[in-house]
């Protein structure tokens, strides 16, 4: 008799364990898989941190020491260097998304360089 109650309940018990992984199964059936960090944005959250770290430092060492030096040494080299790289990923972004500007596209037989003229042209440049 104890070997039938516990046969039942380890089949109740697993009944529930299965019921739990379909519900959870629904409930996540419309989750995005999450894509890995892309080197830009690891990148762009390293300057970040780096810049936040490098002001939060030089305001504690402008208050301690009552100098003004180290805002001009350390926080626009540092701000600068992030503004730079954001303008620079931006731009990346946008002209290597579809529809935008891409090395291929540059790369098509209607594109050539201004020094570069075609025959046509050159006859035509001649007169």
């Amino acid at each position: 008799m104890n070997y039938n109650k516990a046969k039942e309940y380890a089949k109740r018990h697993a009944d529930r364990v299965k019921q739990r992984q379909n519900l959870k199964a629904l409930w996540h059936k419309n989750d995005k898989e999450k894509k890995p960090w892309t080197f830009t944005k690891k990148l762009t959250a390293f300057l970040i941190a780096n810049c936040l770290v490098i002001e939060i430092y030089s305001l504690v060492t402008m208050w301690h020491f009552m100098d003004i030096s180290a805002l001009a040494a350390l926080i626009a080299a540092v701000v600068g260097e992030c503004i730079c790289m954001c303008a620079y990923v931006v731009k990346s972004t946008i002209e290597n998304k579809v529809g935008g500007i891409t090395y291929e596209t540059a790369m098509k037989d209607g594109f050539h360089l201004p020094n570069e003229m075609s025959e046509k042209e050159k006859n035509e440049a001649a007169g």
